[in-house]
């Protein structure tokens, strides 16, 4: 890719309130995510617990919590969504599907409806990795 290219790659997300340091930590954390262990995965997911642990977060979001605060949950629950990041507020979220096991997360298909800082409602399909060991974590699916 061009440095011009990259530039209006950059400008193009960040004018959408999304820092180009956001968008590096959450390209961190799905590469990392993904694991790269030959063996049995150490840590089977728990559907039950995870798609639990969505709905927690994604509640919190609908009421207006920061995503920071639910660090402070007990159990703690790490979270990275980028529209909730950038102040976007949830409406209202209704899970797809139950999801499908994904290594040591759980893949979940959830119909977001949104508003933004300007009032402008938007719908969309997004998928989330939720992971239930060792720690409780909600993390955007940005490569599905």
């Amino acid at each position: 890719m061009n440095t011009n290219r990259m530039t209006q790659h950059r400008a193009f997300l960040t004018a959408r309130g999304y820092s180009v340091r956001q968008l590096l930590h959450v390209t961190v954390l799905a590469v990392f995510s993904v694991g790269c262990s030959d063996g049995a995965n150490p840590y089977p997911v728990r559907s039950d617990v995870a798609r639990q642990t969505l709905e927690t977060a994604l509640d919190a979001w609908k009421a207006g919590t920061e995503p920071s605060m639910l660090r402070e949950h007990n159990p703690t629950i790490v979270v990275q969504d980028l529209d909730w990041s950038a102040g976007t507020q949830l409406t209202a979220y209704e899970l797809v599907n139950d999801g499908k096991s994904v290594g040591a997360n759980l893949s979940i298909e959830v119909h977001l409806e949104l508003k933004n800082k300007a009032g402008n409602v938007s719908q969309k399909n997004v998928w989330y990795l939720v992971g239930t060991d060792p720690a409780l974590t909600v993390f955007r699916d940005m490569f599905h």
